[in-house]
């Protein structure tokens, strides 16, 4: 309130007028890299001329790099494979207790409530990978459309069942014989969940058709890897592949825009943004153990930046560190792929462009290595005992395999140099990681949820060698490997490689 003895404004008391400026709408199209900057795109494919003309890198039209803040990595329980597993007696659902009650979680009598309850209890640490969206879409968004979908709902029944009994209970299903009651339960819920998806379809829009279509596929083929059905599996993926990497322009959208998409209570972009990564690590897997299963997803990434070798400085958490090396895994299986009808030489015997991109590829490898150097002096070697510890040698046995698997795409065996060294080094970091999570069991260090995927690369480098000595080695070392990576890493492909 103005005190009584203050006079009226004069004229020359009024505040000046602000300058006015032309208004221009927000850009929302382009490629992420003129989204930072804030200036126009404009859009050229494969990388915008706006970046290339002036030296920047153009990041391209997919989701945004993960922040370069640390995550939180959560913990995958460990369990010791031995024969004590196999001959536990079948879990039942009267001998499971209900924490807490189930009716606010899906529509459904008490046997699907519960085991809809189990699976919310293991997805994240069964099913999830390492990822900025982990705890987001196992414990908000898929159990949003289960609650929401009844075709979703009885998929990821399905998915918690067959979690239950074939995983950890260790009944798994005899083909020789008829179904049992566990199975027919499974193959019930897995067939109400198909019979549903185009029910749940009608007068949905583009975007939550594929919403549904997706979150079904995932746990398809989760039932069939646990059924041990891989073939079956196998198709659901290629199947989900097909669809991720031809993507309808209402869902190219929430990729293309993140902001637009992540607004308020939206998780249209995290829910997207997470099945491409999950869908492209399993994919990558599949590659290490069917030589003809064609990479899509990978290959899609892959051209954004085949002659990039831009990799320098220091990562700034170990979770950059992953990204950077996970993300050189998938470009060498690209690679390796789209050469393997060459015929191998002292020289890459390829196509110019080829050369260019291995010469790329191999720049990029030294430079990561260089990377990681310099990120276990600074952090004093990354001491043992610490989840950084497993998730730095993690990052270390990745780079190393994936730098053999690049030289194998275009060097015969008898060329590749110093075997036995590349080998025992596996070999030990390998173990130092396995040493590290005995002694979490043990209770001697911390928590290490960290996406490892060591059983692949033990695989993947058992492939490579050439001594049969050297083979049955890695294969025993792979097949007694005591943590469970995954529901896919670990047992599915520790199976399938032997």
């Amino acid at each position: 309130m103005p005190s009584h003895g203050a006079s009226p404004p004069s004229s020359s008391d009024e505040p000046a007028k602000k300058r006015s400026r032309v208004g221009k709408p927000k850009v929302r199209t382009g490629c992420i890299t003129c989204k930072i900057r804030r200036v126009k795109c404009d859009e050229a494919t494969p990388a915008c001329k706006r970046c290339t003309s002036t030296g920047r890198k153009c990041d391209g039209y997919g989701p945004r790099p993960k922040p370069a803040r640390a995550e939180s990595i959560h913990s995958i329980p460990f369990r010791p494979f031995s024969k004590a597993v196999v001959t536990r007696p079948i879990i039942t659902t009267n001998t499971l207790p209900l924490y807490r009650p189930l009716a606010a979680d899906i529509p459904g009598d008490r046997t699907e409530r519960l085991y809809f309850h189990r699976f919310r209890q293991v997805a994240e640490a069964a099913i999830g990978i390492r990822h900025v969206h982990t705890g987001l879409f196992w414990t908000q968004i898929v159990p949003q459309y289960c609650h929401e979908v009844a075709a979703v709902r009885h998929a990821y029944i399905a998915v918690g069942a067959a979690y239950l009994h074939f995983h950890i209970g260790g009944n798994k299903p005899d083909k020789t014989s008829a179904p049992s009651e566990v199975e027919q339960f499974v193959i019930k819920q897995y067939s109400l969940a198909m019979k549903n998806i185009p029910r749940n379809y009608a007068g949905l829009p583009v975007k939550r058709q594929y919403g549904i279509t997706m979150m079904c596929c995932a746990a398809f083929f989760c039932i069939e890897i646990l059924r041990g059905e891989l073939e079956s599996a196998f198709a659901h993926l290629t199947n989900g592949l097909r669809l991720m990497s031809d993507l309808p322009e209402e869902v190219a959208d929430i990729l293309h825009n993140p902001a637009k998409w992540s607004q308020g209570m939206d998780t249209s972009y995290a829910r997207v943004a997470y099945m491409i990564q999950l869908l492209t690590r399993w994919e990558l897997t599949a590659g290490y153990l069917s030589p003809d299963f064609q990479p899509q997803l990978t290959m899609q990434a892959y051209r954004q930046r085949e002659l990039d070798q831009a990799i320098h400085g220091v990562a700034k958490s170990v979770e950059e560190l992953q990204d950077i090396v996970d993300s050189f895994c998938q470009d060498a299986n690209a690679f390796a792929w789209q050469t393997k009808a060459y015929t191998h030489g002292a020289d890459p015997s390829m196509d110019p462009n080829h050369k260019l991109q291995y010469w790329a590829l191999q720049r990029r490898s030294e430079n990561i290595a260089e990377m990681l150097n310099l990120h276990r002096d600074l952090h004093h070697g990354c001491h043992t005992g610490t989840r950084e510890h497993v998730a730095y040698r993690s990052c270390l046995l990745n780079q190393r395999v994936a730098a053999w698997t690049l030289e194998s795409s275009v060097f015969t065996p008898e060329i590749m140099m110093n075997e036995p060294e590349r080998i025992a080094e596996l070999v030990e970091i390998a173990e130092s990681i396995r040493d590290a999570h005995q002694d979490e069991k043990e209770g001697m260090g911390g928590s290490f949820g960290v996406d490892v995927g060591v059983v692949p690369m033990l695989h993947i480098a058992r492939r490579h060698c050439r001594e049969e000595k050297t083979k049955v080695m890695l294969g025993e070392l792979m097949h007694e490997w005591p943590q469970k990576e995954s529901l896919w890493d670990g047992p599915a492909l520790r199976t399938l490689a032997m």
